[in-house]
């Protein structure tokens, strides 16, 4: 396993990128442990459990990159761009590689200190290597956000996804 995590601050802005790589086996990949479920780091990925479909013996890389840009409009107002990239590729003739990507705009306005909302928009595809199977998205999401600490808080999000499956292109 490989995990970075880079942020860089100025005046205005901010930019924040996750990298993480895995070389693991597809029982412990497929399989959620606890650990796995949240990831304080990058607590946006959520588990890397995948289908449950398990092979033992067979292991899989994975590479995920999440560069994040924040740039602040005024005290109240930010916007932003973030992308993520997830490519998998499996030692085995049983999964189908795939690649993935989001890509996607966001705003957010501070109602005080605490608490924000946001709106946001984004693209996705997900394809396999092969071809077989390609998915696009398009999304509009709403958000509210209230921070208790620097480390705790909640936040409610509406999302309204839009996509397309094609298969053997």
């Amino acid at each position: 396993f490989l995990d970075l995590r880079s942020q860089y601050r100025w005046q205005t802005s901010d930019f924040l990128v996750n990298v993480r790589y895995s070389y693991e086996d597809l029982y412990n990949a497929e399989l959620p442990r606890g650990e796995e479920i949240f990831d304080p780091l990058d607590p946006n990925f959520g588990s890397d459990a995948e289908s449950g479909r398990t092979i033992v013996g067979e292991t899989r890389d994975r590479l995920r990159v999440t560069p994040v840009y924040t740039y602040v409009v005024s005290e109240r107002l930010s916007i932003g761009a973030n992308v993520n990239l997830d490519a998998s590729r499996y030692h085995t003739d049983l999964r189908d590689d795939y690649d993935y990507w989001n890509l996607g705009a966001f705003t957010r306005w501070a109602l005080n200190p605490r608490t924000s909302i946001g709106a946001d928009v984004y693209t996705s595809r997900f394809e396999t290597t092969e071809n077989t199977n390609q998915t696009d998205g398009d999304g509009v999401g709403v958000s509210v956000v209230h921070r208790y600490s620097d480390n705790v808080g909640v936040e409610g999000r509406l999302v309204l996804e839009e996509g397309g499956d094609r298969k053997g292109r």
